[in-house]
C-alpha cells in the first residue's frame, strides 16, 4: 500500500509547497540541517549566498539594444568575445533562487537583466562607441517548469526510496526509534538526491570545493 504523500505527489493533488511541507516534518527527526535546509530553501527561495543545485542554474543568452546615432542593434545577440573569465561567468549563467511556489516566469519574458558595468562591457564589443540602451540575458523557454520538474522527480525518488525500506509514509515518527547510524546513512542518501554529488548548500559537508563553486 503507497502512502497518501506519494499518491498526492504523484496525481497533483497538492502543491509541491505542501509536498515539502509534509517531508519536512517526517524527515526533522533524521536531525540532518542540511535536508532540512534544502527543504526550506525550495519552500522560502535561496538566499544570498547560498549555493544552489545544479537544476537551478541556468545558461542565458545575452542580448543587447544600441545605438550610435546612425546604426543600431534592436534585442541582437550580444558580442562577447572581448569579456574575460569574470564577466562571461556574469553574463552567461544565472542561479534561480525564487521559492517554488513564485516560480511563475512569464515564458514569454524570461529576462534577466544586467547590471550597468555588464551592460557598459556589452557596448565595448563593437568597433563603433555605442550608447546602449538595453541589455539583458533571456532564460530557456521551459525553465521554471525544468525546475518543478526537477524538484518533484527528488521529492518522488526521496518518497520511494524510504518507503522501500520502512513501508507507507503515514506515521510521520517513522525515524525516532533507528539508530543514529542508521540516521546518518538514510540522511546522505537523500542529499545525494536532493543535491548530487557535485552541488552543496551552504553549510554542507557534501559537495564541491570552493573553488569549483566559483
Amino acid at each position: 500500500m503507497k502512502s497518501k504523500l506519494l499518491l498526492d505527489l504523484l496525481e497533483n493533488e497538492c502543491e509541491l509547497e505542501n509536498i515539502l511541507f509534509r517531508l519536512k516534518t517526517i524527515l526533522f527527526s533524521l536531525e540532518n540541517d542540511e535536508i532540512i535546509k534544502w527543504i526550506d530553501s525550495e519552500i522560502e527561495g535561496y538566499k544570498e549566498g547560498d549555493g544552489v543545485p545544479e537544476y537551478r542554474k541556468v545558461m542565458l543568452t545575452p542580448h543587447i539594444s544600441a545605438t550610435d546615432g546612425v546604426w543600431s542593434l534592436n534585442k541582437a545577440i550580444a558580442s562577447i568575445g572581448h569579456l574575460d573569465k569574470k564577466e562571461l561567468n556574469a553574463v552567461l549563467y544565472h542561479n534561480i533562487t525564487d521559492s517554488i511556489n513564485s516560480l511563475s516566469y512569464d515564458e514569454k519574458d524570461t529576462c534577466i537583466s544586467y547590471n550597468s558595468f555588464l551592460t557598459h562591457r556589452l557596448g565595448e564589443g563593437y568597433s563603433r562607441k555605442l550608447l546602449v540602451t538595453q541589455a539583458y540575458g533571456a532564460m530557456p523557454l521551459g525553465t521554471c517548469s525544468k525546475i518543478k520538474s526537477c524538484v518533484k522527480n527528488r521529492l518522488l525518488s526521496i518518497i520511494l526510496e524510504l518507503e522501500k525500506k520502512y513501508g507507507a509514509l503515514n506515521d510521520y515518527d517513522i525515524f525516532l526509534d533507528i539508530s543514529d547510524t542508521e540516521k546518518t546513512e538514510i540522511g546522505k542518501t537523500i542529499i545525494n538526491i536532493t543535491m548530487g554529488n557535485n552541488n552543496r548548500i551552504t553549510g554542507s559537508n557534501f559537495g564541491v570545493t570552493k573553488n569549483e563553486e566559483n
